[in-house]
């Protein structure tokens, strides 16, 4: 699908590494953080090349050092 990695718990993807990035799953709750804080969206190039956002955001520094608060 996107030539990545899924990261799992009890059987659950919550994150992906794709080109040496990680992106957590994000929700409606905490989607506008990842957004404010420069986060941006996992996407990629379908075979039918339809650009597919999914509902992942890159981790970036802001999140790293806030890892306590941050709501995954």
């Amino acid at each position: 699908m996107f030539g990545g990695y899924g990261i799992y718990k009890d059987g659950l993807i919550f994150a992906i590494i794709v080109d040496d990035v990680l992106y957590f799953k994000v929700s409606y709750i905490n989607k506008t953080n990842y957004k404010n804080n420069g986060s941006e969206p996992f996407s990629y190039e379908a075979r039918n090349k339809k650009n597919v956002v999914i509902t992942c955001s890159m981790i970036i520094s802001f999140c790293l050092s806030k890892i306590a608060t941050c709501k995954f």
